[in-house]
């Protein structure tokens, strides 16, 4: 019985310090604060006040909030590489500066989006609208893992939201049966008798039957019909 409890409790200490282990090396893999902020300071001319650690579909983020010329900000960075997931301005300092400015061309603005991008980038979509009597850009850029979407003011060039939509992966095209009948073949020679293409346990598949009149022998091929894996061979006399 205490033979029993102690394996038991060494099981537990096992686990809980591999979990520990797990974590910190995990932590270690991510930016510090302090590089964070200087990061985000550099880049936006502001002053960290606050950052918070925090999980987002199992990826470790900051909470950052910000205050610069135009405004506080909260940012979103990725831990591991810095990315900026999400930036909206929370509050807008009201010091009247550009309200006797002409609006930002085109150009302007999107030279200020691609400069903020992390990466190569590619403007999409630029558009000038009006929103509660203020000329807002509303900018969208293709960049390295989906697609951002800037919002700018039209005088000043802050930016008052910035939000990224990751790329869904691509849809795989199954393999012809004319390649799936080729991968049979090479399993069992004969003659082709029936080809199916059907679901089976959650996965799409060939069913190949093949006749080898010779040996009389038949052959059941189950091949994976994304891959071209041979999934199962079985024979019938």
């Amino acid at each position: 019985m205490k033979k029993n409890v102690i394996a038991a409790l060494t099981v537990i200490l096992i686990l809980i310090a591999g979990t520990v282990i797990y974590t910190n090396m995990k932590a270690s893999a991510n930016l510090s604060e302090d590089a964070i902020g200087d990061m985000l300071e550099e880049r936006y001319d502001g002053e960290v006040k606050e950052i918070r650690t925090g999980n987002e579909q199992e990826e470790d983020i900051y909470q950052v909030e910000l205050a610069a010329r135009e405004g506080t900000y909260y940012i979103v960075v990725l831990a591991e590489t810095g990315e900026i997931l999400e930036m909206e301005l929370l509050e807008h300092n009201e010091d009247g500066e550009g309200k006797d400015r002409q609006t930002l061309t085109v150009d302007e603005i999107s030279e200020r989006v691609l400069d903020s991008v992390d990466g190569d980038a590619t403007i999409l979509e630029v558009e000038q609208r009006e929103e509660e009597g203020r000329t807002i850009y509303h900018v969208t850029v293709d960049q390295e893992g989906g697609t951002g979407t800037f919002e700018l003011d039209a005088v000043s060039g802050e930016v008052l939201l910035y939000t990224q939509e990751e790329d869904e992966p691509e849809q795989q095209e199954p393999i012809s049966e004319d390649e799936a009948i080729k991968i049979a073949l090479r399993e069992f020679q004969g003659e082709v008798d029936d080809v199916d293409l059907e679901q089976k346990d959650g996965r799409l598949v060939y069913d190949i039957e093949i006749e080898n009149d010779d040996a009389d022998v038949e052959a059941d091929i189950i091949i994976d019909a994304y891959t071209g894996e041979v999934i199962s061979v079985t024979f019938d006399n």
